[in-house]
């Protein structure tokens, strides 16, 4: 495998704002990417790309370009701002978050998430000391000379408006990756080699395969459109979460046998299984629960007859200040190689 190009475009997908519903800078990078690596791509009416190749039974492999983040609820009277989830962000690991407010003009403008008594000096015990929480007591200071709600509004900001976090990405020479958003931009990552792969390689395959590079998967929609109707399987390639309770390894893919929507499909799980074994890809099978979902709910929600599986790199910490290996992403490249040129 290519393992420069794995790291480099993980690299450059993490540096690309996408929350969900902003996907004007990730898509264009995409098309360009797709392209320089040998393949035609078409964008869906809703959002996000589709690449098909192959010649078969119809598969489909989904992996997906939106991320969690945050947006402005409201600009208060002093000009600081309170702010709404997007994706289930985890509100604890916010505070002193650094980032940019883009307007709908496609303005700029530099901003802090802080809590709202940052200052221990002048701040009473009770105040500073309090639970984080992004609804009572968190809020956005922009980095402008702004002293009202109206200085606010001259600079073309408005509700709604997207606040595109710094990752604070660091990829250490131990293997180690740490960076908001590696869910799933890892997962889009390991894709794209394993296309870069197929190509450069000229891998025979055996099946028709259409690859869904979704942007809506963090509202739990993503799959819901876009994917075609004659296909017969669907594998997603998102995180497998390490925490206390899984048995997922940040050095391991992890195969996900039940998510908090439904079992995955028996059949899936034992074919990525014997393909793991087969080419001795160290792997866990997990339970990703209680709150997770990938791409293939919505498509069997939207009426899809298909088998369905998931899979990707052991992850800590998700939807917080993520952590994973680098030896995960291979062994999540791996397994989805085996699986597309079985």
């Amino acid at each position: 495998m290519d393992i420069n190009y794995l790291k480099e475009t993980l690299k450059k997908l993490l540096s690309i704002h996408s929350p969900l519903g902003y996907y004007e800078e990730i898509i264009p990078f995409m098309e360009q990417e797709l392209e320089k690596i040998g393949y035609e791509s078409r964008k869906i009416n809703r959002g996000g790309l589709l690449v098909t190749f192959g010649e078969g039974r119809h598969v489909a492999v989904s992996c997906h370009l939106d991320e969690i983040g945050l947006s402005v609820r409201k600009i208060k009277d002093d000009g600081k701002m309170t702010l709404c989830p997007i994706g289930g962000i985890y509100a604890k690991t916010l505070n002193e978050s650094e980032g940019e407010v883009v307007t709908l003009d496609g303005k700029k403008y530099s901003a802090t998430v802080r809590h709202e008594y940052p200052s221990v000096h002048i701040s009473e015990q009770d105040e500073y000391s309090v639970v984080l929480d992004l609804y009572k007591n968190m809020e956005l200071i922009l980095d402008e000379l702004v002293y009202c709600k109206e200085d606010v509004e001259k600079l073309g900001i408005n509700p709604g408006d997207f606040v595109l976090l710094d990752p604070r990405t660091k990829f250490l020479d131990n293997g180690f990756i740490k960076s908001r958003f590696i869910d799933d931009k890892a997962g889009v990552a390991c894709v794209l080699t394993a296309l870069k792969e197929i190509k450069e390689k000229k891998l025979k395959i055996n099946k028709k395969i259409t690859i869904h590079f979704s942007v809506y998967e963090e509202n739990g929609t993503g799959g819901a459109s876009g994917i075609p109707y004659d296909i017969e399987e669907m594998l997603a390639v998102d995180i497998g979460c390490v925490a206390k309770d899984s048995t997922a390894e940040e050095t391991k893919v992890s195969i996900i046998s039940q998510d908090s929507r439904s079992p995955y499909s028996r059949t899936m799980i034992q074919k990525l299984k014997k393909l793991a074994d087969k080419n001795n890809i160290d792997y866990t099978i997990d339970v990703n629960y209680p709150h997770y979902g990938s791409d293939t709910s919505p498509a069997i929600a939207s009426g899809h007859d298909i088998q369905f599986g998931l899979i990707g790199p052991g992850t800590f910490a998700s939807h917080g200040f993520e952590r994973t290996h680098i030896r995960a992403l291979e062994n999540t490249y791996k397994l989805l190689l085996a699986y597309l040129t079985e």
